[in-house]
């Protein structure tokens, strides 16, 4: 499993990139310590993600925002 992200902010402007990936070969609930566990199915997950987001202060009470995320 590893992530990752940059960002940066000043008065008016933020915006900030980040990337995960996680991976898990998962746990059957249905196996007992005494059963074999290529018996049963096998559940393992896969997730690999990033987002971006933009944010720009047009005044002190308000702000434009803009996000964007992908998970495949």
């Amino acid at each position: 499993n590893a992530s990752a992200n940059i960002s940066y902010k000043n008065n008016k402007f933020s915006a900030i990139i980040s990337g995960a990936y996680l991976k898990s070969d998962g746990v059957s609930s249905q196996v007992s310590e005494l059963s074999k566990l290529e018996e049963y199915e096998k559940d393992g997950y896969e997730n690999k993600n990033y987002q971006a987001k933009l944010g720009y202060s047009i005044t002190d009470t308000n702000k434009i925002l803009l996000s964007h995320k992908v998970i495949f």
